[in-house]
């Protein structure tokens, strides 16, 4: 990343945060105040950083609609509209689209019966690693497939062992360079890519956030993770996501991340 045309699209927590849907983790108790607090000191790094931040007001109704990753993918060409596992985040798509709309002119989606979710997509260049998940089912990997294939990208399946996500155990810390958690990942299929793994005691610590201006955003509840960064020569951001985590989020979930410059297409 440069240090200028990025933007990153944010949504405020819904009221109704603590009812988020959870498919790992029993319930907890979620603050939702302190979840707001902590998702200002996120807008805050993510602009920091270099991205342009817009804030979208909550969807009290809904909510998961925090996690604006997850309905929408938005590459240099075209948006995607995703079509989320459950039917009740299926409502958080039009506002992303409408959101969208005076950055990404063209739009495709994906459609029933496709299932396919934006924190199973890590964009790599030309190649998307898609996670073959509980919540990304094979009809809506082929559907985005075949949806992205005109604009010159290609899919390549990944498995997830473990997580929620892909992105809940990989992320790219620059233009070759994965973070990865072995134990939720497949990382012998990223063949010759470089890797650098998480801690064994914190594989759910690869959830990372590349800044334009070089730095990575990390969760602070991971520190052995965050030191093997900081050997390997990486700046960090460190941030409080405690109320996030509880939600099976992370950093990367909670915006949407995109080139803006001489790009209104």
């Amino acid at each position: 990343m440069n240090g200028s045309g990025w933007s990153a699209l944010t949504r405020e927590p819904s009221a109704r945060f603590r009812d988020c849907e959870l498919s790992t983790l029993e319930r907890p108790w979620i603050d939702v105040e302190k979840a707001r607090e902590q998702h200002a000191r996120y807008r805050q790094a993510l602009a920091e950083g270099g991205f342009a931040v817009e804030c979208l007001p909550p969807l009290d109704l809904l909510p998961d609609a925090v996690f604006v990753e997850d309905p929408l993918l938005v590459l240099d060409e075209v948006a995607v509209a995703l079509r989320p596992r459950s039917s009740l985040r299926r409502q958080e798509v039009e506002s992303l689209v409408e959101a969208i709309a005076s950055w990404r002119r063209l739009l495709r989606r994906a459609e029933e019966p496709a299932l396919v979710e934006g924190g199973d997509l890590l964009v790599q260049g030309r190649r998307i690693l898609a996670g073959v998940s509980s919540r990304s089912n094979p009809e809506g990997l082929a559907r985005l497939a075949a949806l992205v294939r005109p604009f010159g990208y290609r899919l390549q399946p990944l498995r997830v062992f473990r997580g929620l996500h892909l992105r809940s155990g990989l992320s790219l810390l620059d233009e070759e360079t994965f973070l990865a958690s072995p134990a939720r990942v497949d990382v012998a299929a990223l063949l010759g890519a470089r890797i650098l793994e998480t801690h064994p005691e914190e594989e759910e610590g690869a959830n990372a956030v590349a800044l334009p201006d070089g730095r990575i955003l990390l969760s602070d509840a991971f520190p052995a993770t965050a030191d093997r960064l900081d050997r390997a020569g990486y700046e960090l951001l460190l941030l409080d996501d405690s109320e996030f985590r509880k939600a099976e989020g992370g950093l990367s979930c909670c915006s949407l991340r995109f080139r803006t410059e001489e790009l209104r297409v």
